[in-house]
């Protein structure tokens, strides 16, 4: 169906199989072979950090469906990605007056920068879907916004939305 894996593609092909939907699956990924096949799924390679993309992304789905059945019910921000190298690692710069290299921040671009984009633009679009009272947007949590994950400061960083 798509490069979604794991809790994402349990949910895209729960709500394929039940019918009714029209399921929009997002990924940074290049779509693969068999997305195309999927009954009532469409496949958006995007970069959900973005801002820019993630709009597009969502008013073409927005305006694909026609000005008669334009409707957003759900959405599901389920992306996430761990630290990419380790936060306490040593640099080449250990030891020198030189400034270490600038921490990677794509684990904070999508985990809270992706968040935020998804549903806020989520939120704008239910706002004009007609019977509002039947719409929701599902958001992945983790542990780690609860118990810190002390080897991966930036992922539990990301994680701690709400308090």
């Amino acid at each position: 169906m798509s490069t979604a894996s794991g809790m994402g593609f349990a949910v895209a092909q729960a709500l394929v199989n039940r019918g009714g939907w029209q399921v929009h699956v997002l990924d940074v990924k290049p779509a693969p072979d068999q997305a195309s096949s999927a009954p009532d799924t469409t496949y958006h390679q995007n970069d959900i950090a973005d801002y820019g993309q993630l709009a597009a992304v969502f008013k073409s789905i927005w305006t694909s469906s026609g000005s008669q059945r334009r409707r957003l019910d759900f959405v599901f921000a389920n992306a996430g990605v761990l630290d990419a190298a380790s936060f306490f690692q040593e640099s080449a710069a250990e030891g020198t007056d030189e400034p270490p290299p600038e921490p990677d921040y794509q684990v904070l671009d999508v985990n809270l920068r992706g968040f935020v984009n998804t549903v806020h633009l989520a939120r704008h679009y239910m706002a004009q879907s007609p019977d509002r009272s039947s719409h929701a947007i599902a958001v992945t949590a983790s542990s780690a916004a609860i118990w810190p994950t002390y080897c991966l400061p930036l992922y539990t960083t990301s994680k701690r939305k709400c308090k």
